[in-house]
């Protein structure tokens, strides 16, 4: 049996200015991450260990704001989930050539460099969402969109980490909603 292997990445990733309203897979410049520690006692309380800026990825799908008449760059949900967005060149994956090359790796996306919005090579974690106000959003730079067939691929690469299905998916079975 051969491996199963995810799509690289498409070539037309990225697209600036695809729509004022936030969608699935923008990307933030800057946000503030926590990692949080446990205590040992019964009530379990967490504290602040950490706190680290990254870019970060919004992964909340994208409901019907056009439809609905949303004008607002926040007119939805009033939480979302983002992801960080790590620099490759700092972060530490034991299989580069693996993720480079297909994108293989389980708990992240590889995002190609791009010199329009000057996003270096990187890694969405998939495994770190963190939920944050929409109107915190805001405050933040967004730094670019993905295009359609990126956020077909942030779809993809989405359903195959939470669910594990081994079943082999294209990108094209994914339909994100149109901005």
């Amino acid at each position: 049996m051969t491996e199963r292997q995810p799509p690289l990445p498409p070539a037309d990733m990225y697209r600036q200015n695809r729509t004022k309203l936030f969608s699935q897979g923008d990307i933030f410049a800057d946000l503030p991450f926590n990692d949080l520690e446990l205590s040992d006692d019964a009530e379990r309380q967490a504290r602040i260990i950490r706190v680290w800026r990254s870019n970060a990825m919004l992964i909340t799908p994208t409901d019907a704001m056009r439809a609905r008449g949303a004008t607002d760059r926040y007119s939805g949900p009033p939480t979302r989930t983002v992801i960080p967005v790590l620099d490759l060149d700092k972060a530490d994956v034991t299989d580069l050539e693996r993720l480079t090359t297909v994108d293989g790796l389980f708990h992240y996306m590889y995002l190609p460099e791009d010199p329009v919005s000057k996003l270096r090579r990187s890694i969405a974690v998939l495994s770190m969402p963190t939920t944050v106000s929409a109107p915190l959003l805001e405050r933040f730079e967004r730094v670019t969109q993905l295009s359609v067939q990126g956020t077909r691929q942030l779809q993809l690469k989405l359903v195959e980490y939470s669910s594990s299905l081994t079943k082999r998916l294209e990108r094209e079975d994914f339909n994100p909603w149109p901005d």
